[in-house]
Order: structure tokens, then sequence, then C-alpha cells
């Protein structure tokens, strides 16, 4: 089950980065403005109306990304009545394209999301994926043409889609359900031990405290419970990753003369699928995104290529100069011109327990992450 933790709620409930530089904040419409989102979520959460001190809540979710807004969203549809608290230390909306990667979703991911009202908001915010597109070319290469190519020419019957995870994220808060989520709250304490669990936070410079049956870790790299039960185990997977967005649409199909794909069944736009540049030790990703933003990122063994020789832009970019001379023409000549970047030694994590008949779980991120090539 996606969630573990609602196996258990049935039957207890009612008894490191380097280098991290976000240069664009993102356009959000009009009708999504922060101020009317808040309204909507104080009256859904009822804020007004009870005591945070002397609430108890079913459930406690300590992270708001997409881990936690969708376990809240899946307890609502499995369990209606369930109370539910999500805090989240950033405030929304949250910037678009250059928030978070994960954004190229697999079909059992986005088959999920679909069950939780999500089909309309993919289909109308964000791009189609045609699945996985693999390139193997050498450096001195010029054109795709003299490589190999493994990819598709037919869909699959699931869908999946390249998603914009700051875009994802804002719509799920403007439309949290029954779940009360607070925003800048940053967690600075939890208490396990007794039945009703406690969190302590900061928000607007007052501390104050939370009180729950349950208490759900979905804070990501922050891993609170994970770090505080010393739960993290070591995964003999040695990788390392950078990444960056460009506010621009970079598209391959313009890298060939050879017009097998235009013409051969329905993908026929082959940067719409999630394109992988491959060379020895590492793969590059290509992620288009809806509103022409590009998501690009380098996967590399350390044993093959040196973290040290990428973990700037522009260290990365003479890296691509070397390896990828083809992306690497399409992109800004210095760091002013992209939207972000970040390198991550070591990204991959292990957790030796994700949940407890103590009623607390970890989720998402915050306990277990193998590679990118694995998305939501």
């Amino acid at each position: 089950h996606p969630h573990p933790v609602l196996n258990l709620l049935d039957e207890t409930i009612d008894a490191e980065v380097y280098h991290l530089e976000n240069r664009s904040a993102g356009d959000w419409p009009d009708f999504h403005r922060r101020d009317q989102a808040y309204d909507v979520r104080l009256e859904r959460c009822g804020f007004e109306e009870f005591d945070m001190e002397q609430e108890i809540f079913d459930v406690m979710i300590a992270g708001g990304g997409l881990a936690g807004l969708t376990l809240a969203a899946e307890l609502e549809r499995k369990r209606p009545g369930t109370r539910v608290l999500i805090l989240e230390k950033q405030e929304f909306p949250v910037p678009e394209a250059a928030y978070k990667v994960g954004e190229s979703s697999v079909e059992i991911g986005s088959w999920y999301l679909e069950q939780l009202g999500l089909r309309e908001h993919f289909q109308a915010d964000h791009l189609p994926k045609y699945g996985l597109r693999f390139f193997f070319n050498r450096p001195e290469h010029r054109s795709l043409d003299a490589g190999v190519e493994l990819g598709l020419t037919d869909h699959f019957d699931t869908p999946s889609y390249h998603l914009d995870r700051g875009r994802l994220e804002n719509y799920l808060f403007t439309n949290p359900g029954e779940a009360c989520l607070e925003t800048g709250a940053r967690i600075i304490d939890m208490q396990l031990d007794d039945s009703v669990k406690t969190v302590d936070y900061i928000q607007n410079g007052t501390q104050r405290q939370a009180r729950g049956r349950w208490l759900v870790d979905a804070t990501g790299k922050a891993a609170l419970l994970k770090r505080r039960l010393k739960l993290a185990e070591k995964i003999d997977h040695n990788i390392n990753a950078v990444w960056f967005r460009v506010d621009r649409p970079i598209r391959i199909d313009d890298w060939s003369d050879f017009k097998h794909h235009a013409t051969s069944g329905p993908c026929r736009q082959r940067w719409l699928s999630t394109i992988h540049l491959m060379g020895p030790g590492y793969w590059v990703w290509m992620i288009p995104l809806a509103g022409d933003a590009t998501s690009i990122g380098i996967v590399s063994d350390p044993s093959f290529q040196d973290l040290r020789q990428m973990n700037t832009y522009n260290r990365a970019l003479a890296w691509l100069k070397e390896n990828q001379p083809l992306l690497a023409e399409h992109l800004p000549e210095d760091a002013d011109g992209i939207m972000d970047f970040a390198a991550v030694k070591q990204i991959a994590r292990g957790c030796s327990r994700l949940f407890s008949e103590q009623r607390w779980a970890i989720t998402g991120e915050a306990g277990l992450f193998l590679d990118p090539l694995y998305s939501p």
C-alpha cells in the first residue's frame, strides 16, 4: 500500500546539499493568490473554531509537500472524518518550475495520484509523458543519428506525466479537503512516548504545540523522525546528483534529421519522453515542464565521475560541453541564465523501519530514496 500507516489506523486510532540557489519565485495565477487560498483553508479546517492547544488530532503530518498532502488526501478518501493536521515550514504559494525534482512520474505513481482526484489537474496544467527514451552517443557525435536510441513508438495504457512540482503542491494546498494545514511552522521538538504525541513548533515567532494520536514524518530530506530515532540505514548504491532548471524549452527532436519517429506511431514528439543521455558512469536527464521550462540533471557514479567537476553551474556546463556537447549548446553560458542549481552527494538513503505499533510512521523521501530514475 502506498501508505502502510492506513492499515494500522483502523486497528489503533480509535483505541546533505552542497549548493542551492533559487533565482526565480515563479508566477502563480491570480485566482490562486495566497490570501484567497489561506481564507479557504481556514474555513475548511475550522481554525477559528477550536483551540490548537486543546485539540487532539487523529493524525499529525509533519511536512506539507507531495508525500504529506497526498497522505492527507488518501486518509480523507479511505477514512472520512479522520482529523488531520499538517505542519509545513514553507509558506504558499511555492515557486513554480524551480522548486523540487521528482518531476517525471512513473505509471504506477500517476495511477495512484489520479485515484486522489488529480487527473483533471494533470491534464490541464502539466505535460503528458511518452515513457522513457535513452540515447547512447559519443561526445564526438554531432548528431543523435550517429548513436543508438531506445524509446517508445506507442503510448502505455496507463498515462504518466511530467510534473511541475511547485505547481502541483500549490494546487494540493488550495484543495486540502478537510485537513487543517498550518504553514510557516518550523518544528523544534517531538514527543513520541505517550499515547498522545506532541509536536512543538515556531510559527510567526510564537512557540506552539500540537497534539495527536498518530505522528507521520513527511519532512523530506530533513527526515526528522529518522534522525530522532536513529533509523538511518546505509544503502549500497553510491550515486551523486546535480540538477538545475532553465526557463526555455529544449526540444531534442531538433537535434536529429532522422524523421522515423515523426511517422511511426502516436509518440511522435520525442521531447515529451523523459530523455536519458547515457555515458560511462553517468546519465543526464532532460524533463520538459509546462510553461516552457526544462529540468536537467546529472546522475553519476563517483567511481567514474567526480562530483567536484560539476558541483557549480559553470563546472557542470564545462562537464557537459565535454561529455554531452549537443545539450551544452542549448544552455546559458553562466549561472545568471538558470532558475536554480543544486548538487547532492550520496543521494540514496535508507531507513531501518517505516512505521510502528506505537503510532508513528515515516513516508516519502523522509524514509527512503534510491535513485532519480524512480520518480513519484
